[in-house]
């Protein structure tokens, strides 16, 4: 049984240039931020994916230029590839009506409630708020813990047969020709590790974060 964890985040480096009065004019200075997402555990061969709703990104009329993300430990240094995946992170935008609790580490789109609305780029400056809403940003991480693992490759491709899964996350069953990909490392999946290798940790559980900037 594990005890101790490993605290991992994902850091995000944004670079934002702030736009005028007009979409087609910048002034002011470009700035770029880093935010660091709340924690997550994870343990050898163990998958996290998440949905953080309302993350301390910047609000408003601004333009965004790019976007990098990383994992890093509690002392906010990079885990490296052969501990960590970072399989996908996603940030987006959304509206939610005033006064309307958002669902716990799910998909906005999974709710497929009216109370959130998704806010796509159309190519014009999205500036308005629907009346009874406000602005909010999500961060999704999926993460697999790549320490120990009997077929590293295998189980970052989220091969089905590592994980022992048949059904997906809503318990679905799976096809017989669908033989990996996220259905299979859903959040809090487990891929198959090398035996013994649990024993031979001294911290088998990881806490980490995702920086993003």
């Amino acid at each position: 049984m594990w005890h101790r964890g490993w605290l991992w985040s994902l850091a995000i480096l944004l670079l934002a240039a702030l736009s005028a009065e007009s979409s087609q004019t910048l002034t002011g200075k470009e700035k770029s931020v880093v935010f660091l997402s709340p924690e997550f555990v994870l343990g050898p061969g163990s998958v996290v994916n998440r949905y953080y709703q309302n993350v301390n990104l910047p609000r408003g009329h601004i333009a965004l230029k790019n976007f990098n993300a990383e994992v890093v430990d509690e002392a906010r240094l990079p885990v490296p590839l052969q501990e960590t995946y970072l399989h996908h992170w996603v940030i987006e935008r959304y509206y939610q009506r005033k006064g309307v609790e958002a669902p716990e580490y799910s998909s906005i789109k999974e709710a497929r409630n009216p109370e959130f609305i998704t806010v796509r780029n159309s190519g014009i400056c999205q500036n308005e708020i629907p009346d009874g809403y406000e602005e909010k940003w999500l961060l999704n991480i999926h993460a697999i813990d790549t320490r120990g693992m009997e077929d590293r490759l295998g189980c970052t491709e989220c091969r089905c047969d590592l994980y022992n899964v048949t059904k997906d996350e809503y318990g679905d069953p799976l096809s017989s020709d669908y033989k990996g990909g996220l259905r299979c490392c859903y959040d809090k999946t487990q891929c198959r590790i090398k035996n013994g290798f649990e024993r031979r940790q001294e911290k088998p559980l990881r806490e980490i974060y995702s920086e993003v900037g």
